[in-house]
């Protein structure tokens, strides 16, 4: 293959791909209707004023729902209405009003955008899944897990008398700063096929957000970092980029990752542990590690 000019850019032509490796499944009514059980019930709408178990007492509604969604996976198209996010403060509890650090930041989306997202996640996860050591973002696996994981360890390696690294990374800030250009290819490597991958970033090019503050609407603005706030495919993008990224450090750093040993990833939410110091306290004293 030779590379060719194009605006004073050499590009090299990418050779023919199959289809199976671009084509992507339809999606079906059982699989929609899962996606809408496994939502909370009752819970808030959406900025669009549907109800999210909408579908749920709305059957008839699933074989629209249906073309619409496999017209999504098999074209990699996105509404854009589905992308446009709102942005509200809500007060924390027993916070005072009068101070900003009282809010806190809810994105909201449209119910079938939501819906959608679902079943995203549901194919994604059917394809990869978290590794044992990540402990972030994952069911059934939380800071008390991962805390007590940590101290487990801590004590194995001073009762043999060894050395132990531990590498903190605080990702506070990551969901919202993560590079999405980056995120397509540990996607596609995870076993999703170019049809998804390709939906993704379609998904990324239609993400817009508007801030509501009290009665106040600001202009639509573009979101270009980050995956999507309040998107239920988010944490499992987010446990991806952080998968990939262990695996760098490793292929990069190989002479560091040997003398840690073990590299332990720990997501550390702040908010979340403030609540649960009780609980840990009450761990670490039974467990006799403190």
């Amino acid at each position: 293959m030779t590379p060719n000019c194009c605006g004073g850019r050499w590009l090299t032509p990418f050779p023919p791909i199959s289809e199976h490796i671009t084509r992507t499944e339809p999606c079906t009514e059982h699989e929609i209707e899962t996606a809408a059980l496994q939502g909370k019930s009752g819970r808030s709408p959406g900025h669009d004023g549907i109800p999210g178990d909408t579908v749920i007492g709305l059957p008839c509604l699933l074989p629209e729902l249906c073309l619409i969604f496999t017209v999504m996976f098999r074209s990699c198209v996105y509404p854009t209405l589905w992308g446009i996010g709102l942005v509200r403060s809500l007060l924390k509890p027993g916070k005072p009003a009068s101070s900003p650090s009282s809010l806190r930041g809810l994105r909201l989306l449209r119910s079938f955008a939501s819906l959608f997202g679902r079943v995203l996640d549901k194919r994604c996860r059917n394809n990869w899944q978290a590794g044992y050591e990540q402990f972030g973002l994952k069911s059934g696996k939380g800071c008390l897990e991962a805390v007590t994981f940590l101290i487990a360890v801590v004590h194995s390696r001073t009762v043999l008398k060894k050395r132990l690294y531990v590498l903190w990374v605080d990702l506070r800030t990551a969901f919202p700063s993560l590079c999405r250009s980056v995120l397509i290819k540990p996607l596609h490597e995870c076993g999703l096929s170019l049809g998804i991958c390709r939906l993704v970033a379609a998904i990324f090019d239609a993400s817009y957000s508007v801030a509501c503050v009290g009665r106040r609407i600001s202009r639509a603005f573009k979101e270009k970092l980050g995956v999507r706030e309040g998107a239920v495919e988010s944490p499992h993008q987010f446990n991806v980029y952080i998968s990939d990224l262990r695996r760098c450090l490793e292929e990069e750093h190989p002479n560091l990752c040997r003398m840690l040993g073990v590299i332990i990833a720990v997501l550390l939410l702040p908010k979340m542990l403030r609540y649960q110091r009780t609980r840990l306290k009450t761990c670490s004293a039974r467990l006799s590690f403190s």
